[in-house]
């Protein structure tokens, strides 16, 4: 965890999600990370399948360049896959979770045992040595997210890790070009090269890698250029060529040529031949003798029989690589023949903790180890956004977001992750031994509709906010501070303004007006020209129709500037500019909902919906809030669900109307009031449930 932390100081890019803060508490570690609105690129491409080249590349080469920052920086990632680049809304690409990342010539900080990384993204040389990895192993990885992007899939899959990893260490890619013929044979060879098995024979970094890219949009590569050629055997027409290449500097080509092509005479090479069967005559009567008389005779590897012991090594399972004093010996079950003396013993096996034994052997003896290896249990992360969702596993609630499982057995999983207001987030998920794996349940809100008029209502979740504006914004009014925190309990919101067609359910004879000749009274325009006591009289009207099941209110001042606001974990409004999506400071910036505007109340959803799924929260209308107003009513707040209910003869009004724009006051944070009997052509209300 610190190693993460450490790592992201090193890592002032824009590019990288940058760490803010991180701090432990009740035994839980947490990294503070920058907010970035955007969706990770391995749901971009389980929802698209196969990317076209140019959406690809333009991923890409960002995740390149960042990728080649941080190597510049000495941090390698390790685990380099789609799930951990993350793609904006303006599609600028982030390189996420820098969690198992090593600074360069740094001892790993991984436990015994556990190789980290995902099997379809690792290196060959991860797997099999990962304590001598270099940046290269990201090389490696980026070329299997770019082959994915382009195909659909990774090259390498199987039923287990083991099986998967056997396959980048022993086995080719298959050409991306044969997943989608409309890959370029000058792209199939640049992604080929990405994954070559020796890391010498790929790209020197990511940054060659991007000019690569670069030089091949701009048509600077020729079929040439790039070379996969499989490896071939040695041909006989090689040998004048390695005997030329094996001679002293000193000797001349032609003296090579004379070398390696000098014509032998058939009486010369009869007697040379009578002089090899002579000598290989000698040598095996010499060896035999010697194979006779000597005692005590060695072994294979030298040493003599009388100065060794047996060693033999079972495990279970089998088929565990045994290592002595770090030489590789072969898998269990094995016998060697070990000098006498101290030895390490270490067992290595895919998926199990590896075991490491100190040993002595004995001269002339014979020693029997025998090992249960034990399975590395897996690490399970779940978050939410927004958080405070229940997870449930298998049908057992396990608690909320953010939830960590260690030491989470293997097998199969039912995830569930449940927030009211929101779709059931839902995966199955295998853990391997020794996985780990993060799942990030992004919740999308869903609609109740009331019976009765057809009103949609989305969830707004619970939160802290910063209510008011600071003394500093010129466009602030006397009565917006001081700025103070208020918490907000979660609470169902009209989606939109309470339409014409809806409040005449409960008087049909309702007339909105007009507005210079244009009529306000469109059924599915918001209803105006209400007084806070009309709103009242149609929540008495709803809630009766709805016999006590479901009741309805208007929103408090907090409610709605908290809803407005679109934020579950910030005290983000806007303000100072519509045009202008720029963030002006701590406090107020303006929101991106308002893009264009009316002259007077429009069609319901006209305006762009926020983060809470609210629509026309700004700029359509005036909306009736619940509390008296009070220009000191903030000095009043408590911080939890506040409501001010003191001395006042007016009600407030929240969200100005389409004439907020040109007087500049379109702000979450702006106060209104009215009288309880006051109606106007600017002036409706949205509802919310209890």
């Amino acid at each position: 965890f610190f190693q993460e932390a450490r790592s992201q100081e090193m890592l002032e890019h824009p590019p990288i999600v940058q760490e803010r803060d991180f701090f432990e508490q009740d035994g839980q570690f947490f990294l503070i990370m920058k907010y970035i609105d955007g969706q990770v690129l391995d749901e971009i491409i389980e929802s698209k399948g196969k990317l076209p080249e140019r959406e690809a590349l333009a991923i890409f080469k960002e995740s390149l360049d960042t990728l080649n920052f941080a190597h510049s920086k000495g941090v390698i990632h390790r685990d380099i896959k789609p799930s951990n680049i993350l793609v904006s809304k303006n599609n600028r690409a982030y390189i996420m979770d820098f969690g198992i990342a090593i600074l360069a010539g740094e001892k790993r900080l991984t436990a015994t045992g556990m190789n980290v990384g995902t099997a379809w993204y690792m290196s060959p040389e991860h797997i099999r040595r990962p304590k001598t990895i270099d940046h290269r192993s990201d090389v490696y990885s980026m070329g299997i997210v770019l082959y994915e992007m382009l195909t659909g899939e990774p090259p390498f899959d199987g039923e287990t890790d083991y099986e998967i990893k056997e396959k980048h260490c022993r086995f080719p890619p298959p050409p991306p070009i044969q997943k989608n013929s409309r890959i370029s044979k000058i792209m199939n060879g640049i992604i080929l090269k990405a994954l070559k098995k020796n890391p010498d024979d790929r790209f020197d970094g990511c940054g060659e890698f991007l000019r690569y890219i670069k030089a091949y949009e701009a048509g600077g590569i020729k079929k040439k250029t790039v070379t996969n050629a499989p490896e071939k055997k040695l041909k006989k027409t090689d040998a004048g060529k390695m005997a030329a290449e094996k001679l002293p500097l000193k000797l001349k080509k032609a003296e090579t040529q004379k070398i390696a092509t000098e014509k032998i005479s058939p009486k010369r090479r009869s007697v040379q031949n009578w002089l090899v069967a002579v000598a290989l005559t000698l040598a095996v009567v010499w060896g035999f003798d010697k194979f006779l008389t000597e005692e005590p005779y060695k072994t294979a590897t030298g040493i003599h029989e009388k100065e060794t012991g047996s060693l033999n090594i079972n495990t279970y399972p089998r088929g565990a690589e045994v290592f002595i004093n770090d030489e590789y010996k072969g898998y269990s079950p094995l016998k060697v023949s070990l000098r006498s003396g101290e030895y390490q013993v270490s067992l290595k096996k895919e998926s199990y903790i590896t075991k490491e034994e100190n040993i002595h052997v004995e001269s002339g003896g014979t020693e029997n180890f025998s090992y249960r290896l034990e399975k590395m249990p897996a690490t399970l992360w779940i978050i939410s956004n927004p958080p405070g969702a229940d997870v449930y596993i298998d049908g057992r609630k396990k608690g909320e977001t953010p939830v960590t499982m260690k030491d989470i057995d293997i097998g199969r999983y039912d995830i569930k992750v449940a927030l009211e207001g929101y779709e059931t987030w839902q995966r199955i998920v295998q853990l391997s031994a020794g996985s780990q794996e993060v799942l990030r349940a992004r919740l999308v809100s869903s609609a109740w509709t009331e019976p009765v008029t057809g009103m949609k209502f989305v969830r707004v979740p619970k939160g802290c906010f910063r209510m008011g504006t600071p003394e500093h914004n010129p466009t602030g009014g006397s009565d917006e501070g001081p700025v103070h925190n208020v918490c907000i309990e979660g609470f169902w919101m009209g989606q939109y303004e309470v339409t014409n067609a809806q409040y005449r359910k409960f008087r049909p004879e309702h007339d909105s007006g007009d507005h210079d000749g244009y009529s306000l009274n469109g059924a599915r325009h918001s209803v105006v020209q209400v007084s806070w006591e009309d709103a009242n009289a149609f929540i008495l009207w709803l809630n009766s129709k709805n016999n006590g099941i479901y009741e309805f209110r208007l929103p408090t001042e907090a409610e709605w500037e908290y809803a407005c606001v679109g934020k579950a974990d910030a005290a983000m409004s806007r303000g100072d500019n519509p045009d202008d999506d720029a963030d002006r400071d701590e406090n107020h910036h303006w929101l991106s909902q308002i893009f264009y505007y009316y002259d007077a109340t429009a069609i319901a959803g006209s305006y762009r919906y926020n983060a809470f799924n609210l629509r026309d929260m700004l700029g359509n209308t005036w909306e009736w809030c619940e509390d008296m107003y009070s220009s000191d009513a903030y000095s009043r707040h408590r911080k939890n669900n506040p409501v001010y209910a003191g001395d006042g003869s007016s009600r407030v009004v929240r969200g100005c109307s389409s004439t907020g724009r040109k007087s500049g006051n379109l702000r979450c944070a702006d106060r209104g009031a009215g009288l309880p009997d006051f109606r106007s052509s600017y002036l409706g209300f949205r509802l919310v449930r209890k």
